[in-house]
Parts: structure tokens; sequence; C-alpha cells
């Protein structure tokens, strides 16, 4: 049944891989793991600034170009249908996986 394999289904290719360990991620330290982050976060933000990539959102099927990523979270803020942030625990009906 395909929602017994949909995590493992490749976006791109459609086909069902086998999981694969992040042997690399496995073998890092949290510190490392955090450095490695604040790496990433950095080289964003200087890709940002060099005008290489740009935050967006999609609106109407289409990316709408954003001043600052900062307007991703107001955005998703404002679609919360309770002003939620985060999750209830014991509302997990949106969690619910498809019959």
């Amino acid at each position: 049944m395909y929602s017994d394999v949909m995590g493992r289904v490749n976006p791109v290719t459609g086909r069902v891989e086998e999981v694969r360990p992040n042997l690399r991620l496995a073998a890092m330290s949290d510190e490392q793991k955090e450095s490695e982050a604040l790496r990433l976060v950095s080289d964003i933000v200087r890709l940002q600034s060099l005008g290489v990539v740009q935050p967006c959102r999609v609106q109407g099927g289409r990316p709408v170009p954003l001043e600052h990523v900062l307007q991703l979270s107001e955005h998703a803020m404002a679609q919360e249908p309770s002003g939620r942030t985060d999750h209830d625990e014991s509302d997990d009906s949106d969690l619910s996986e498809p019959d």
C-alpha cells in the first residue's frame, strides 16, 4: 500500500528508495551539528546578501518575493487558525495519515 512507503518515495524519480542512515550526521557530536547548522545559516545569509537567493512565499501557485525571511514566520502565524505557533499535543487531527 502506498501509505506504507510514501515516506521513502523519491519525489523527483517517483521510485521507492531504501532508507539509508546518514552516517556523517550520526558520527557528529551535538556541538558539531550545531556548528554545521550555524555555518549553513551563515552561507544562506551570504547568498541572500549577494542576491543569489531570495526568500519567497507561494501565493496563487507563484513565488512572491519577500524583503526579509522573518516575513515567512509572520505569514505562517497569520495562517494559524487560533494564532498558535506550535502544535498542541492533544490535537493530532492534522497529523493523521490518510486511509
